[in-house]
C-alpha cells in the first residue's frame, strides 16, 4: 500500500496500479477496492476494527472543526 500510495502521489498511476493488482490476490477482500483512495480507506478500516466507526466519527468531528480555522489550507497542503 505504501508503495502504491507513493507512486500515485508522484504521478505514476500506472506503476501504482501494478502494485495494487499484485496485492489483490493476497488481500482477501470480497469487494475489491478500485482506486488508491478506496484501498487506503479499506486498509485503515481493517486496521482499526472493531473501533472503526468510533474512530472515524471522531476524526470527522475534528475535521469539521478544523475546516473552520484560518490555517486549514496550510494543514491540507502539509498532509496532501
Amino acid at each position: 500500500m505504501r508503495a502504491a500510495w507513493s507512486l500515485t502521489r508522484n504521478g505514476k498511476a500506472d506503476l501504482a496500479q501494478k502494485r495494487i493488482d499484485a496485492f489483490v490476490g493476497t488481500a482477501g477482500y470480497e469487494d475489491t477496492p478500485t482506486s488508491i483512495q478506496d484501498w487506503i480507506f479499506q486498509f485503515t478500516g481493517d486496521l482499526t476494527r472493531p473501533y472503526y466507526e468510533r474512530l472515524w466519527e471522531g476524526l470527522f468531528e475534528q475535521l469539521s472543526l478544523a475546516v473552520q480555522k484560518d490555517d486549514f489550507g496550510r494543514f491540507v497542503a502539509f498532509y496532501d
